[in-house]
Parts: C-alpha cells; sequence; structure tokens
C-alpha cells in the first residue's frame, strides 16, 4: 500500500501539471530611437540574431545587445523600400526580398553583426528572359535540404509572369554560376498545373514536396523529381473540398514531426502525411480567423500569429497558451510575424497597429515553461484514435528515471533510461495495453530533483 505522502504527491501533480506557466511579452524598441520606430514588414532568425526588414529603413539586425541598421547609402542594399520577405537561409545568409525596382538582396555579414567593413552583398533583379527573377513581386521563399531556393511570385496584372522560380546557387560567393528555373502558369507545358498565378506562400515539406499557396485558390503541392522533365512529375490540389478552412491561403510552415501547418485568412489547419489528412484547428481558445504567421519551437509546440493575438498549440491542434494585448504585454493583437530563436527558446513577434501602421517587436522569454518542473507528455490526451505512436516525455533531462504511476500511485511502467525525449509506448510493464484513464508521469532528475506531471489515455 502507499503512504499518504505518495498520495499526495500524485494528487498535486494532477492539480498542478499539464498547464503551462504564466509569462508575459516585452517589447524591444527597434533601433536607438524608441520614438521612431521603422515599420516593418519581415522578420527571421538568425542563430539567436533576429533579422527584420522594413518598409523604408532598410535591413536591421539585433543580437540582444545592439542593433545594426542597414541602408542603401552603406553601398550594400540595393533598396531600402518594401522587404516584404525576410529569410535566412542554411548558409545563414540573409535575404530580403521585395517588390520592382530591385528583386532580391543577399547579405553575407561574415558572422559580424557591427561591422559593416567585411559584409558580402548580392543584388538580383528583375529582369525577364534574363539570367535571375522573371517576376518582380517576390513575396515568400523556401529552401530545400539540398540548398537550392524557391521564391513565390505574385502577378496581379495576370501578365503571365513567372508563378514561382528555383535557383540552384553553385557557389555562394558568386552570382555568375547561378542556375535559374522560371515556372508559369500560362505557358506550355506548365498551364494546366499552376491553379493560379497570385502566389503567397511556398514550403518544401520532408519528402521534398514543393507546397504553392494561392490568394484565393487553396494550394498545389508539387512533387517533381528532374526539373528538366515535367513527365515525372505529381500536381494534388488542395482547397476547402479537401479540408482547408478557407482557399485564402498565406502562410506555411513544415514542423520538425512532418506536419504542414497551413494558415488561411479564414482558419488553421495542419496536414499530417503520416495518415494522409488533414485537420481543422477548431479549438474555441484559437485567437482570430485571420493565421498571419507560424514558426514552432524546440518542443514540439506551434506559435501562430493571428489578428487577435498569439497562441501555443500542441502538434496536435490543441491549444494550451494564448496571448493579447489586454493581459500579457503583447503591444498589439495583429501579429503578422512569428520567429523562434530555437536556442534560447526566445519566441519573437511583430504587432502591427493597423490605424498608425507602425509596428512594435514583442519577445516572449523562453517561450513556454511548462509547470511542473519543466516537464510534460505529448500528446497530451493520447487518444488511440487519433495516434499510433508513442507518447513522448518531454523536457525531461538526459539519464532521469521515468516511471508511469496510475491514479492510485500505483507504478504502471518504468521507462527505460535513456536520452530525452524519453516515451511510453501505452504498455504496462507486462507488456499489456495500459487502459483508459488518468496517469501520472514521475520524473527522478539526475540531481536529485523528482517532479510529476499527468498525461491521459483515452482507447
Amino acid at each position: 500500500m502507499k503512504t499518504l505522502l505518495t498520495t499526495s504527491l500524485v494528487l498535486v501533480a494532477l492539480f498542478l501539471a499539464g498547464s503551462a506557466a504564466a509569462q508575459a511579452w516585452e517589447q524591444v524598441p527597434i533601433g536607438d530611437d524608441p520614438g521612431n520606430q521603422p515599420r516593418i514588414l519581415g522578420m527571421a532568425i538568425d542563430g539567436s540574431t533576429v533579422w527584420l526588414s522594413a518598409r523604408t529603413e532598410g535591413l536591421w539586425g539585433y543580437d540582444g545587445s545592439g542593433w545594426v541598421n542597414h541602408l542603401q547609402e552603406d553601398g550594400g542594399l540595393s533598396f531600402d523600400s518594401w522587404g516584404y520577405n525576410m529569410y535566412v537561409d542554411s548558409n545563414g545568409d540573409k535575404w530580403v526580398t521585395r517588390d520592382w525596382p530591385l528583386t532580391a538582396d543577399r547579405l553575407d555579414d561574415r558572422g559580424t553583426l557591427d561591422a559593416k567593413n567585411d559584409d558580402l552583398w548580392y543584388a538580383y533583379t528583375y529582369a525577364p528572359g534574363g539570367s535571375q527573377f522573371w517576376n518582380k513581386r517576390i513575396f515568400s521563399m523556401t529552401e530545400t535540404d539540398a540548398g537550392d531556393k524557391w521564391f513565390g511570385c505574385r502577378d496581379e496584372d495576370h501578365a503571365h509572369e513567372v508563378v514561382v522560380e528555383h535557383l540552384i546557387e553553385n557557389d555562394p560567393s558568386t552570382i555568375a554560376d547561378d542556375e535559374w528555373r522560371h515556372f508559369d502558369n500560362a505557358l506550355p507545358p506548365y498551364e494546366t498545373e499552376f491553379f493560379d498565378d497570385d502566389v503567397r506562400a511556398v514550403a518544401v515539406d520532408h519528402d521534398g514536396a514543393l507546397w504553392i499557396g494561392y490568394h484565393s485558390v487553396g494550394l498545389d503541392v508539387w512533387q517533381y523529381g528532374d526539373l528538366d522533365d515535367w513527365d515525372d512529375d505529381v500536381w494534388t490540389h488542395h482547397d476547402v473540398s479537401s479540408g482547408l478552412p478557407s482557399n485564402l491561403v498565406h502562410t506555411f510552415h513544415v514542423a520538425q514531426d512532418g506536419k504542414v501547418w497551413v494558415g488561411t485568412l479564414d482558419g488553421l489547419a495542419f496536414y499530417d502525411p503520416s495518415d494522409d489528412a488533414w485537420t481543422t484547428v477548431d479549438d474555441p481558445r484559437l485567437p482570430g480567423s485571420q493565421m498571419l504567421a507560424i514558426d514552432s519551437d524546440a518542443l514540439g509546440l506551434v506559435w501562430v500569429g493571428t489578428d487577435e493575438g498569439v497562441a501555443a498549440l500542441y502538434p496536435n491542434g490543441t491549444v494550451t497558451a494564448t496571448y493579447t494585448s489586454d493581459n500579457d504585454g503583447l503591444a498589439g493583437d495583429v501579429v503578422d510575424a512569428i520567429a523562434v530563436d530555437r536556442i534560447n527558446g526566445d519566441i519573437w513577434a511583430l504587432s502591427l497597429d493597423v490605424d498608425e501602421q507602425t509596428t512594435a517587436l514583442n519577445v516572449l522569454r523562453g517561450g513556454i515553461a511548462p509547470a511542473a518542473g519543466e516537464v510534460y507528455g505529448f500528446p497530451n490526451p493520447w487518444r488511440s484514435d487519433t495516434y499510433d505512436k508513442s507518447l513522448e516525455i518531454v523536457g525531461a533531462p538526459d539519464g532521469s528515471k521515468v516511471e508511469i504511476l496510475d491514479i492510485t500511485g500505483e507504478s504502471v511502467r518504468v521507462l527505460e533510461t535513456r536520452q530525452q525525449p524519453y516515451v511510453w509506448d501505452i504498455l504496462d510493464s507486462s507488456g499489456s495495453k495500459a487502459g483508459s484513464g488518468v496517469y501520472v508521469v514521475r520524473v527522478e532528475q539526475p540531481d536529485g530533483r523528482t517532479t510529476f506531471t499527468k498525461v491521459a489515455v483515452i482507447w
């Protein structure tokens, strides 16, 4: 029989575990003049350095201790205005894509934020029929595992400009040997494949397929092989009839678990390739209807910026925390960019004052700190009709003793000591299936601390 102390610890764990610790957002002034803040259009993270592209004030970088501002007058950035998209590639180069007249700039800052004298800049221009961009409106960018770049283009004049552009950088130190391919929905052989000529989002999934999000007609998934051989390609179109909450696709995010998250201007959904199925997020706690930005952190939580605040979700689409300007420190509720620092765990968000057209840079230090000793189970609850994989115990340090207890405090299973994350296959110590119910996870850490959290199993 368990002691009263053990039972009490179990009850304390049940009451305290499973919720996120309350935290507030901070504002970080952009540059050295808090009274004169630039309007920011794009954001990306390089390590722990935040990079921002502005509407009229060039490119900004912040490493936690100071700012650098790159302007055309410095001799590197080719154009100060309309940096629609900010992207950091696998080489650490910073890309700013924009509208006409100069389509993109790429910065190799040589790893020195505040020293501009060693910067290397590369300018890409709008040159139809030439060796660089064939479209002058670049609103999105992504990269393959091999480092190839894809650009999503908007042809608002319907002038048969390209839909997506593909770049292979054979040598990043020069643009002389770049290889470009340009794909148009109005010219053979592409006229029957691309659904539209207004692309707002592009992403590459874990299988290497290109996801193409359109402004009003859903999305395409392009599984391509040899880009010079159209015959081996497979196209799949998705819209509201497939499970999307809206055909107005605004943003993509490919999470670590392979799910593709799709933010539309009327709802959020994700596609799980493991079961070839769409899930629409219908959690009533999700703020707003317009999904404007998506990223995920090292723990697997998905962060979404909306027109009414920020939400953090478990990978199954359950909202675990929401933040608004009312009481959580956000400077504004229209959050049109979000980026995760996976080194420090900080969450960065841009909030827009729609009336004043000004931007505030917000940061949530450390992201969400899970309750009960920074340990939690995922997915929680675990459901047999949704998940066919194990339940992970996230946050238990390497070398911990992790034990699953039932509601009475009886031991159900001791998990193998290993590196995190620890996994429970929903079996007891005899190899039999653990039944439906609430379980307590006891984590004895290498430093002697013992923490608890709860998980639910539903068959």
